[in-house]
């Protein structure tokens, strides 16, 4: 803060003429014009302030007994506007600060969860005035897993006279994670395409398994 960072030099200043200057008077006039200048260095930075768009939203201390995890939020971006010296402001960048959900003693449920900015990378001299939204609507939900089994997806034919007389997957079967709602909704998963075009004789390949949602993920 502006006076913050004043009221500091001045006492730098005075404890120097303290130890040093009220011992030589031919110096008081150089502490003087030291005090001069720092009060202008810092009286001449005006302040603004500007507003930075797609901060990253993070959720943090979510409990992990039972595991919970949120399952659908209105957002992960913010907007937060800044007060601060012109030059520091334009040195802000929206990829490199965040925006925090503190998830502390949450339960299962809809919440709405207020958003703080993360000031471990914010210079001293800078405030957030503004965060928009203040708060995010998040689904809460305990974290559940499931065995599916495992689909082959082909693509293509074989050439005249040769078709696919069986095939067998290792494993058969996949552990899935995720929201207990929307691990509920998925009934098994496929490989990534395994084409057969051109396919003459027996042949092996590794391939992805597809769970076919952004929320579910493959357990360990």
């Amino acid at each position: 803060r502006l006076v913050d960072t004043v009221s500091f030099w001045l006492k730098v200043v005075y404890g120097y003429a303290k130890d040093y200057v009220l011992e030589n008077p031919g110096l008081k006039v150089l502490a003087l014009l030291i005090t001069a200048v720092l009060w202008l260095s810092v009286a001449s930075r005006p302040i603004s302030e500007i507003t930075l768009h797609n901060i990253p939203i993070e959720m943090t201390n979510l409990p992990k007994s039972p595991n919970l995890i949120p399952s659908k939020y209105d957002t992960l971006t913010a907007s937060v506007t800044f007060r601060g010296p012109r030059d520091t402001l334009d040195s802000l960048r929206s990829d490199e600060l965040t925006a925090i959900a503190d998830m502390t003693g949450i339960e299962p449920g809809v919440r709405v969860i207020p958003l703080k900015l993360d000031r471990s990378r914010l210079p001293s001299n800078v405030e957030p005035a503004e965060i928009d939204p203040s708060s995010i609507r998040v689904t809460v939900e305990r974290e559940v897993t499931s065995e599916v089994s495992i689909k082959p997806r082909f693509d293509g034919q074989p050439p005249t006279g040769y078709e696919v007389y069986n095939w067998r997957l290792s494993p058969e079967e996949v552990e899935i994670v995720g929201a207990a709602s929307q691990v509920k909704l998925v009934k098994e998963v496929s490989t990534e395409t395994v084409s057969l075009a051109g396919k003459t004789t027996s042949f092996s390949q590794m391939v992805a398994v597809d769970i076919g949602s952004a929320n579910v993920n493959i357990g360990d």
